[in-house]
């Protein structure tokens, strides 16, 4: 990945990504994490450039646009997440 798109991928995560700890019906915690817009465009890129699958969501009701979301979780949501944690604001 070049220098522009690490940086765009920072910047959209910082205001559209969330960490977290995802609960297990065991009881076990792990890293999750996941990005939702509601362009697809947005979507694709940050798709290609983490190497993860789209999820789409359909509107509960007609008001509403279609949501698109990436999401992963264990070693590959922590690797992420210790890669970009130095670029993103405090908080």
């Amino acid at each position: 990945m070049n220098q522009a798109d690490f940086l765009w991928l920072v910047g959209l995560i910082e205001g559209e990504g969330c960490f977290y700890l995802k609960k297990e019906k065991d009881r076990a915690t792990r890293p999750a994490f996941e990005v939702i817009t509601t362009d697809k465009d947005v979507i694709e890129r940050v798709s290609n450039l983490m190497n993860t699958k789209i999820y789409a969501t359909q509107p509960k009701d007609n008001t509403h646009k279609l949501q698109y979301r990436v999401r992963m979780s264990d070693t590959k949501a922590m690797n992420w997440a210790l890669t970009l944690y130095p670029y993103m604001s405090e908080r």
